[in-house]
C-alpha cells in the first residue's frame, strides 16, 4: 500500500519566501565577508621585485638553511614558517602582510612563469639560488592573496651512505634491466633516494642516464 503525499501549505509558503529572498538584487543584500574568497583575483599584483625584496627573501632562505629546514612557507597574515624534521616552526621574521607576501612571491618568480601564473592561478618551477642552491617552488593564490611553498633541495645529489638506508637498496643501482618503483607521500624522500641511486650508477659504471623531472631537482 502506498501513501499519497500531500503538499503542506505552511512549508510551501516558507519555500516561497526563501525563493523570494534569493531572487533579491545584490544591492538589497548586505554582504560584508571577513575574508576574500578563494576564487577571487589577488588584491596585490606581483610587481617587479626590488633589491629590498630580494634581500628579504635571502634572509628567509639563509635562516632555512641554517636550521636545516626542508621547506619555507609564505602565507599572508602569518609569520614565514619552516618545516624542520617534519614539524612547522616559525621564523624570526615579522608576519607577512598581503603586500609583503606578494613581494616575496615576486622575488621567487621567474619572468617566464608570470603568464602561466596569471592564467592558471598557480605554477610550479625550480630556480637556482646563488647561496641556497636549487629551490622547488609553488606560487599560488590562497584566500585571495599570493602565497608560496619553497622546497630547499640539497646542493648536490647525496651519497647513498649519507641517507642511512638499508644496504640492500644499493643493489638496485647494480641492476641492468627491470622496473623499480619508489613510492611514498610528499616529503618522504623519493626524489632524494632516486638521486642517490643515479649518483651511484654514474660513479660505478659507464652509462647513459636520462632523468625526466618537472621541475628539475638534481643535476648530476
Amino acid at each position: 500500500m502506498t501513501k499519497k503525499l500531500h503538499p503542506d501549505p505552511d512549508l510551501e509558503a516558507l519555500v516561497q519566501r526563501l525563493n523570494d529572498d534569493a531572487s533579491e538584487s545584490p544591492e538589497s543584500v548586505d554582504e560584508t565577508p571577513s575574508q576574500p574568497r578563494m576564487h577571487e583575483a589577488p588584491r596585490y599584483a606581483l610587481a617587479e621585485p626590488t633589491e629590498a625584496d630580494h634581500r628579504a627573501l635571502d634572509r628567509l632562505l639563509d635562516e632555512a638553511r641554517r636550521r636545516h629546514a626542508s621547506d619555507l612557507l609564505l602565507v599572508a597574515g602569518n609569520v614565514p614558517m619552516l618545516r624542520c624534521n617534519g614539524r612547522l616552526t616559525a621564523t624570526s621574521a615579522d608576519p607577512l602582510t598581503p603586500e609583503s607576501a606578494a613581494q616575496r612571491c615576486a622575488a621567487l618568480l621567474p619572468d617566464a612563469r608570470r603568464a602561466e601564473l596569471e592564467q592558471h592561478g598557480s605554477c610550479d618551477f625550480s630556480v637556482r639560488h646563488s647561496e641556497s642552491g636549487v629551490l622547488r617552488v609553488n606560487v599560488h593564490r590562497e584566500r585571495g592573496f599570493w602565497a608560496a611553498s619553497v622546497r630547499l633541495l640539497p646542493k648536490e645529489a647525496p651519497e647513498f651512505e649519507a641517507l642511512h638506508l638499508p644496504k640492500e637498496l644499493q643493489k638496485l643501482a647494480e641492476l641492468q634491466r627491470g622496473l623499480i618503483l619508489v613510492t611514498g607521500p610528499t616529503g618522504s624522500g623519493k626524489s632524494t633516494t632516486l638521486a642517490a641511486l643515479v649518483r651511484r650508477i654514474l660513479a660505478n659504471r659507464t652509462a647513459h642516464v636520462i632523468t625526466i623531472e618537472d621541475p628539475v631537482e638534481f643535476e648530476h
